[in-house]
């Protein structure tokens, strides 16, 4: 055996117990989802109670119909997963920063828990922005609409369910970018001057995964870019701010 085998071999051995440790990460994070889901299960009703009150709450009380034998049951499931994903949140993150650690210096560690905190409140007010901003405006502008005469607009609750799940998720995960900026910016793999240089190049991203995350409708995609332009350019002061000196 070679030299050059022998340092091969600890190599090989160091990436494989990486690999190990990540997949253990992953199944703790995707556990904690579980048993979160799980819990909300019992709770669920008022939890779709609150999903559709926007919706009879309109000028016109939206009627939501169940259309399949299943159909509750499912949505049941599919809400609990959605709440046992976001309570599930500072797990996610928690977990994703100890596999990191290793590789970080003392003064980067100490930014574990205010990330996490953050992390997790950021998420919870993009969902907040989209439940009491975004989706009222957004039911009004799509329901508004003006039907014939012999067509009354009733709606699968699944259908509805879907609509605000995504659109909610897709929110949290957009206000994130602020988190996701000063995180880089710390560990220099981002800049200020860069993320000014490609400003117009984020705004058409941004558009692009709002269309991504929203209903196939335009009013919904501008009402989920829109703010999230505003939370690029709060990300770019973030960036400079957080720039290592």
């Amino acid at each position: 055996m070679t030299q050059e085998d022998k340092l091969e071999i600890p190599l090989t051995m160091a990436f494989l117990d990486h690999l190990e440790e990540l997949r253990w990460r992953l199944v703790k994070a995707i556990l904690a989802i579980f048993i979160l889901a799980i819990a909300a299960f019992f709770f669920i009703n008022p939890v779709i109670r609150f999903l559709i009150e926007p919706a009879i709450s309109l000028t016109e009380p939206l009627k939501l119909q169940v259309l399949k034998v299943q159909g509750m049951f499912v949505i049941q499931i599919m809400v609990s997963i959605a709440v046992g994903f976001i309570l599930a949140i500072p797990v996610w993150v928690w977990q994703l920063w100890q596999f990191i650690g290793p590789g970080l210096k003392p003064q980067e560690r100490k930014y574990a828990i205010p990330v996490i905190l953050v992390t997790f409140l950021n998420f919870l007010l993009g969902t907040a922005f989209a439940y009491y901003l975004v989706l009222p405006i957004a039911l009004e502008f799509l329901l508004g609409i003006n039907f014939p005469e012999d067509i009354v607009p009733n709606v699968a609750l699944d259908q509805y369910i879907n609509f605000v799940v995504v659109l909610m998720l897709g929110m949290g995960t957009i206000f994130e970018l602020p988190v996701l900026s000063f995180i880089l910016t710390r560990f220099r793999l981002l800049t200020y001057q860069l993320m000014r240089r490609i400003q117009r190049y984020a705004v058409v991203a941004i558009f692009i995964i709002a269309a991504f995350f929203t209903p196939p409708d335009p009013f919904s995609q501008i009402m989920m870019a829109l703010p999230v332009i505003m939370l690029y350019e709060l990300s770019v002061w973030i960036s400079k701010w957080a720039e290592p000196k």
